[in-house]
């Protein structure tokens, strides 16, 4: 995407935050065996297999995260790790886990039946 069209998806989000309210989504994401920040980790709006992906917004170093993003969105909202298969780590999160002080447990894809995410709220 081109610097001008993100500046224009951009003011076209803020105007849309302003007239209908957005949500703001912040919080950290952890592996699930040590606790540390996940590096890796990668949020989208829109099923990251899929070709309907409207955003995606990866996380800082320290697995910390702050976007905003439509209400009407909220249940296409996915957690998966950047550094591996999507299929095999996202997971859908509910919209009633969503808000400004989000704790999400990334369990690492390491063989059949280990892959998913965990989700801790912390509203």
């Amino acid at each position: 995407m081109s610097v001008m069209n993100r500046m224009a998806a951009g003011m076209i989000l803020a105007i849309a935050c302003g007239i209908g309210g957005c949500t703001h989504v912040k919080g950290v994401v952890l592996e699930d065996q040590t606790n540390r920040p996940c590096r890796s980790a990668v949020l989208s709006i829109g099923r990251p297999d899929a070709i309907a992906v409207y955003a995606r917004h990866t996380v800082d170093r320290q697995g910390q995260f702050d976007f905003y993003m439509s209400p009407t969105d909220e249940s296409n909202l996915y957690l998966y790790d950047g550094a591996a298969d999507a299929l095999m780590t996202m997971r859908r999160i509910d919209r009633t886990e969503i808000g400004e002080h989000m704790r999400l447990v990334l369990h690492r894809a390491a063989g059949a039946g280990d892959s998913g995410v965990g989700i801790e709220s912390g509203k």
